[in-house]
C-alpha cells in the first residue's frame, strides 16, 4: 500500500491547480506529438494496403466473405481501367459491383460513383 506524505499530495495537487476539472487536465505519459506521428503513419500504411488490396477491405471493414471469382473480380476491377465479364444469372454481380462502389468511396474520400444501365425499348 503506498503511502502518502504531505509533500507528495502537495505535488499533485499543484500540477492540477491551474484547471476548474481536474479530469480534463493533461496527462504527462504519453508525448502528443509522439502519439499523432505514430497514428498517421499507421493510418498512412493501412490505407495503401487496403487501397491496393480492396477485396481484403472489404473482408475485413464490411465482414463479408466473397467466393475466389468475386476476389479475382474485384481485384481486376480495382487495377484496371475497363473490366467486362461475362456471367450468368445469379452471379451476383450488381450486387459485387455495389460493394466495390461502396468500397472505393470509403477509401477514396470525394470519389464519384455513377451507375449507368441500358434501357431496352420494344414498345417503341
Amino acid at each position: 500500500m503506498a503511502s502518502f506524505t504531505k509533500g507528495t499530495f502537495q505535488r499533485n495537487n499543484a500540477k492540477y491547480s491551474g484547471h476548474a476539472n481536474q479530469f480534463m487536465a493533461p496527462k504527462c505519459m504519453i508525448k502528443e506529438k509522439s502519439r499523432t506521428d505514430e497514428w498517421t503513419e499507421n493510418i498512412i500504411e493501412w490505407t495503401t494496403f487496403y487501397r491496393r488490396n480492396i477485396h481484403r477491405f472489404i473482408q475485413h471493414y464490411f465482414g463479408i466473405e466473397l467466393f475466389w471469382y468475386q476476389i479475382i473480380w474485384i481485384y481486376f476491377m480495382s487495377i484496371c481501367d475497363v473490366f467486362v465479364t461475362i456471367a450468368s444469372r445469379a452471379s451476383a454481380k450488381s450486387w459485387l459491383i455495389a460493394i466495390f462502389a461502396i468500397a472505393r468511396g470509403v477509401l477514396y474520400p470525394n470519389s464519384e460513383v455513377v451507375v449507368v444501365a441500358k434501357l431496352f425499348c420494344d414498345f417503341l
